[in-house]
């Protein structure tokens, strides 16, 4: 470790800090964030930790660069006083510290449900759903939530189990001193099209691409030049591969890169292309008028978001469109007088922004340097156990209920109740598969997430080792070599001494 000593800046300041970033991207409200920090305290000492050597090539070459792996990060991880990341990532390394807080600096505003309220399908809702179960005690103990106004705040703080007491409302840094200008410097119109996710869905339905030629002509033809920001979802989507590969030299289209952050074009930004994407809200606070609503998907994406539905219509503006040929004809004759209306803008403005720093940055290292965090003294558990397992091997669960919930799955529903004091019994239900089953126990079961981890005990490979590990939840076999080893009872393995809280 005497390497990773040496690159601590040697210093006597009480106040200097050593700051990690955790994030596989250098852009957004990290980036600006780390840029502040940088230049205002340099005693500090500054990492940036990635998950794998394949985002390397995202970052300048002055950011000091830890992969996850790496020798040199459990030490820095050990001396960190505070991590800043912008979104709940789905482990952690174990060498965090459970006093260091962490601070997450979301990447978007919005009326989208998010995290446990997030809509149940697809592949992120899985992930959603693995990264509570692994890493709960990091987002319930020791993560603050950066909000940019009150009503954020409410939205956060029912998606999420981070603490009421740790929103720290301040704002977002990337939207510090950018404005939109007038563009005085060019004739050509710069238009940008930013979509947001979009769970499965390809590209092709969103553009396709039997109208890509339309939309360049119509580009030409009123001078104007489209900035197509990307969904990170959207590099493993084939079809918008495809996609990027026509349009690559084209000089009317030009697609970000992954490592291009789309505010270091807002401030030359004439309109913008939007659909349900938080960048709406960022684009109206720093003074854009101009918004075309691209939703051709409406009823398909708001079926599952009701109160994203509620507040769509009232929470934006600009003219509606539901195909590539309309948004050519606005292109080719775009006329948004009669779309700005001050009054729901300045109603937006509040709603969204009522606790915007003007120096968002700096009010973030202000709040986060003096940050602590209470580590817990009890650890509660959620075991479950297949029914057939408890009477097959007479198991006796009553050690375990203290401080603890314990549930009985039936993977039959001709099973019948073992009806054991203090123990919840759930069922699967007519033709419903073993996956969809353990995910209506989290969601909707156990939405409230009154547990810490999650531990599962049962006899079938499927039901009780496939499927509950691609989520996280710890299983017999998993505990089966620590078993061994240490020669030790299966309610011993269970204990909660095995998380190190």
């Amino acid at each position: 470790m005497t390497y990773w000593k040496n690159c601590l800046k040697q210093t006597n300041s009480e106040l200097a800090k050593v700051v990690v970033f955790y994030n596989s991207d250098f852009k957004g409200n990290l980036k600006r964030l780390y840029e502040e920090i940088n230049k205002k305290h340099p005693d500090w000492n500054i990492f940036w930790v990635v998950d794998n050597i394949g985002s390397v090539r995202n970052f300048p070459l002055f950011v000091q660069l830890l992969v996850r792996g790496e020798q040199g990060l459990d030490f820095v991880l050990e001396e960190a006083t505070i991590i800043f990341e912008d979104k709940f990532h789905m482990s952690y390394p174990t060498s965090l510290l459970r006093n260091t807080p962490v601070v997450n600096l979301w990447h978007g505003v919005g009326l989208k449900e998010v995290e446990l309220n997030n809509p149940i399908n697809g592949f992120l809702a899985d992930r959603v759903m693995s990264r509570y179960i692994m890493s709960s005690t990091i987002y319930k103990n020791q993560s603050y939530f950066v909000t940019t106004s009150t009503y954020m705040t409410q939205n956060f703080e029912t998606n999420t189990i981070v603490k009421s007491n740790h929103f720290l409302e301040l704002g977002m840094p990337r939207l510090d001193g950018i404005k939109i200008s007038n563009r005085l410097h060019s004739n050509k119109k710069l238009i940008l099209w930013a979509p947001t996710f979009r769970d499965n869905v390809e590209f092709d339905k969103i553009l396709p691409s039997s109208h890509l030629d339309s939309l360049v002509k119509a580009l030409k033809s009123s001078n104007s030049r489209l900035i197509f920001s990307p969904h990170p979802n959207m590099w493993k989507d084939p079809s918008f591969l495809s996609f990027c590969q026509l349009v690559n030299s084209s000089q009317f289209v030009r697609v970000l890169k992954k490592n291009e952050s789309v505010y270091d074009y807002v401030p030359s930004i004439d309109y913008a292309i939007v659909d349900y994407s938080s960048i709406f809200y960022d684009l109206m606070y720093m003074g854009m008028d101009k918004f075309i609503r691209y939703i051709p998907d409406y009823d398909s994406y708001s079926k599952f978001q009701p109160e994203f539905k509620k507040h769509y219509f009232q929470d934006t503006y600009g003219p509606i469109v539901k195909n590539v040929d309309q948004i050519c004809q606005l292109i080719m004759q775009p006329n948004f007088g009669k779309f700005i209306d001050e009054t729901k803008k300045r109603y937006i403005k509040e709603k969204y922004f009522n606790k915007q720093s003007v120096d968002a940055a700096q009010a973030i290292i202000d709040v986060a340097s003096k940050l602590t965090v209470d580590q817990a003294t009890v650890t509660k558990g959620l075991y479950s156990f297949n029914a057939e397992f408890v009477v097959n091997n007479h198991t006796d669960l009553s050690s375990l209920l203290k401080n603890n919930s314990v549930l009985l799955l039936h993977f039959s529903n001709k099973s019948h109740s073992l009806n054991i004091k203090g123990v919840r019994e759930i069922f699967t239900l007519d033709n419903e598969s073993v996956e969809d089953f353990y995910k209506r126990i989290f969601y909707v079961e156990l939405r409230k997430y009154d547990f810490d981890f999650w531990k599962h005990i049962g006899i079938d490979i499927n039901a009780d080792e496939v499927i509950p590990r691609k989520f996280g939840i710890q299983t017999r076999g998993y505990l089966a070599d620590y078993q061994k080893v240490k020669g030790i009872s299966l309610i011993q393995a269970l204990s909660p001494k095995r998380l190190r809280i």
